[in-house]
């Protein structure tokens, strides 16, 4: 009966002392006779202890460890009207006020009347005009910094927003003591209240979209 190499399976001669194809010694070979062991395909990789543990199930099997679903990018319709719109709008109306302030041209015609029967008030509107001016300025700035994603923007913004409910607060306070009476009226009440829920609510806004100001 024919003998078989142990260790590839490969036929042997009877004479053989090692195997043709692999070198095993022939004297740990089987003499003869049985079946030959089972061959192996070079060809064909073996399962490993890891492969074992693999899912066996096909198809996708699902994200792997530490994998989370991208985080969904805030809305900026908002940002977008900050900085197209409302700073500009913003310098605009700065503007115009300061220069009515520094002329006269706030009160019409009656400036002359105005500042001969109230002269402390003159002085006044010649600080508030420039303290105006200077907000238009900060507004076209503020602006770019926005635009431009810098890490300060947002904070300058809140500044901003600030310093305008102060200067309109100043003005409106010290312009009463000036006039004996109180100076303001339902629009200038109205805008500094607009002004701080403005403020609030710009705070939580940047607040969630810090990560964006990164320049």
């Amino acid at each position: 009966m024919a003998k078989y190499c142990a260790n590839c399976g490969a036929e042997l001669d009877s004479a053989a002392l090692t195997c043709p194809v692999c070198g095993q010694s022939v004297a740990a070979q089987p003499t003869e006779g049985g079946n030959p062991p089972a061959q192996t395909d070079s060809h064909i990789p073996q399962q490993t202890a890891w492969d074992s543990q693999a899912p066996q199930t096909g198809g996708y099997a699902g994200p792997q460890s530490g994998w989370e679903p991208p985080t969904p990018q805030p809305t900026m319709k908002w940002f977008k009207f900050v900085i197209w719109v409302q700073l500009f709008l913003t310098a605009l109306s700065d503007l115009g006020a300061g220069l009515g302030l520094l002329t006269g041209m706030a009160y019409g015609d009656y400036v002359s009347d105005v500042y001969a029967m109230f002269p402390a008030l003159r002085p006044l509107d010649i600080i508030d005009g420039l303290l105006c001016l200077a907000l238009a300025v900060a507004a076209i700035y503020v602006r770019f910094q926005l635009s431009g994603y810098k890490q300060k923007g947002p904070a300058l913004y809140l500044y901003f927003l600030l310093a305008s409910v102060a200067v309109s607060l100043l003005y409106v306070l010290a312009s009463s003591l000036a006039l004996g009476s109180f100076a303001g009226d339902v629009s200038t009440i109205s805008s500094l209240v607009t002004t701080m829920v403005m403020y609030v609510l710009n705070r939580t806004y940047f607040e969630k979209r810090r990560f964006l100001f990164v320049n």
